[in-house]
């Protein structure tokens, strides 16, 4: 999806979904993003908290919605073995509050990306330690690079 980037401000809002689900949200500009909230979703909040954050942005100010997606490979099938698939889970509540507070459908990308998308050392503090609000950060870079500016 090629887009136009806007004059009005517009912001971005990326997840890396699982029981602990990592979330980097920016502003977007023609020629740059400046990441200002990077935080971690724990389980016990996946609801309340995400619906927050979405329903925050839902009055026309969501560029886009990004999450990375998850498939359940036969080599990793049996370590999925009884699992309540928590990264699937929060797919579709992170979907289905999209739908229900307006935001745009997500833009579910490839969790191979994040080889390809590195971290700029200006957003490194934001970003903390959290493995998945750096992967939530990766993907939203990747996405405006090669979304958003093209």
């Amino acid at each position: 999806m090629n887009s136009v980037p806007s004059a009005e401000p517009e912001f971005v809002i990326a997840f890396d979904p699982g029981k602990t689900t990592g979330v980097c949200v920016a502003r977007v500009f023609p020629d740059r993003f400046e990441p200002y909230r990077a935080y971690e979703i724990k389980w016990q909040h996946r609801l309340g908290q995400t619906f927050g954050d979405l329903e925050r942005g839902s009055e026309s100010l969501w560029r886009a919605v990004i999450v990375e997606d998850f498939k359940l490979y036969p080599s990793k099938a049996k370590a999925q073995s009884r699992s309540g698939m928590p990264s699937s889970q929060m797919i579709g509540i992170i979907q289905a509050l999209c739908y229900v507070v307006g935001a745009p459908t997500p833009v579910l990308q490839s969790p191979s990306i994040k080889a390809r998308s590195l971290i700029l050392p200006e957003h490194k503090e934001l970003l903390g330690t959290s493995a998945h609000v750096k992967d939530a950060y990766k993907h939203l870079r990747y996405w405006f690079m090669t979304e958003y500016r093209q």
